[in-house]
């Protein structure tokens, strides 16, 4: 199971044409399924048979949306036939060392993840939709929270929107139901992917920001930086999928396979996503002033909220750890020679450094 992403230098829903007109149709009918499973979680106390019965719905019409690509002329990774440009990292402003790319290239390799160089906005549409009806099809299987459900679905149907311009529901679904995944090593592969697809398109929403700052539109500004929170939170929830079987098959299936020193910190589309918060900081204060005080009273609250939502996903990752390895040390750290240190004791300092994003 692979997934063909983007570098974090490409924006591949400003590159090259839509998807065809039927796959855009198909897909409005996934969209009006996932925006009804958002309302009936919000309002109704639904049963796991109720909810897994409107996942396998949604899963066949995902299918229905994945079958329009197979004869696609802008499909450039015809499924397992193709391994294009696997390695594709350019020489962008970050200036990142080589033993940096070298990191990235080993944890891409460790879940299948090749990196499509101009990747365009078909293609993106196409992966996309391919990873949610996996994740679509899986999801009955796991014992998640409900708002975890919630906040995939908010940010599936936020992708779909993105992905597929125009989209009216229309037409029969005639596609059946997928194969279960592997609930460890199928679901840590492809909660990864999902992962990964929440990345780049939160950082594709805080570009947005950026650009609207350039155009003086405040509430594209705001609007931007809040679809990037809704990003945000859907990766957290992408962790509690992509971790969602028992501690000892952790241990035993999927640690045991890591490299050495492998580290989640090594994940290239998080990283960026991270230092382009950092760049919106600088724009923010090239536009209005060095302190926060100074900005609109709109922005600054869209800022609190993306920031709330940010210590809540260090806050997930650090309830991941302490459920898969306790008050151990993280591989990471054993590889540096702090084995005398805790993978919590980490996140916890990063907790304390992110209050203070934004200076605010």
């Amino acid at each position: 199971m692979n997934a063909f992403l983007p570098p974090h230098c490409d924006r591949p829903i400003q590159l090259g044409a839509p998807p065809s007109r039927r796959a855009c149709s198909l897909a409005g009918l996934a969209l009006d399924q996932a925006e009804q499973m958002v309302s009936l979680l919000e309002s109704e106390p639904l049963t796991p048979p109720q909810l897994a019965h409107h996942l396998c719905l949604w899963e066949q019409q995902l299918a229905a949306v994945e079958s329009c690509f197979e004869h696609d002329p802008q499909r450039r990774h015809a499924g397992q036939t193709i391994r294009w440009q696997r390695y594709v990292w350019a020489d962008t402003d970050e200036h990142e060392s080589p033993a940096t790319l070298e990191s990235y290239r080993i944890y891409d390799t460790h879940f299948g993840v090749m990196r499509m160089d101009h990747m365009s906005w078909s293609e993106l549409a196409h992966q996309t939709v391919c990873t949610l009806r996996r994740t679509a099809c899986d999801l009955p299987n796991t014992l998640l929270s409900r708002e975890n459900y919630r906040a995939l679905l908010v940010a599936a149907h936020g992708m779909l929107v993105q992905s597929f311009p125009k989209a009216t529901g229309s037409g029969p679904i005639t596609s059946e139901p997928g194969q279960p995944l592997n609930p460890v090593a199928e679901r840590w592969r492809n909660g990864h992917h999902l992962f990964g697809l929440c990345c780049y398109y939160g950082r594709e929403s805080l570009h947005a920001a950026m650009d609207s700052l350039d155009r003086e539109d405040t509430t594209l500004t705001c609007s931007s930086i809040r679809q990037g929170a809704t990003y945000l939170a859907a990766s957290s929830a992408a962790l509690a999928y992509t971790t969602d079987f028992p501690a000892s098959r952790y241990l035993r299936e999927i640690r045991s396979a890591m490299p050495a020193g492998f580290s989640g910190s090594h994940n290239s589309d998080f990283n960026h996503f991270k230092l382009l918060k950092g760049k919106l900081q600088v724009a923010l204060m090239q536009k209005w002033g060095p302190q926060s005080q100074q900005w609109p009273g709109e922005v600054v609250t869209a800022l609190r909220y993306f920031r709330e939502i940010d210590l809540l996903d260090l806050d997930q990752h650090i309830l991941v750890a302490a459920s898969r390895i306790g008050i151990g040390p993280s591989l990471k750290q054993i590889g540096a020679g702090e084995a005398d240190t805790s993978a919590l004791e980490a996140l916890r300092n990063m907790a304390a450094a992110r209050r203070h994003d934004f200076h605010l």
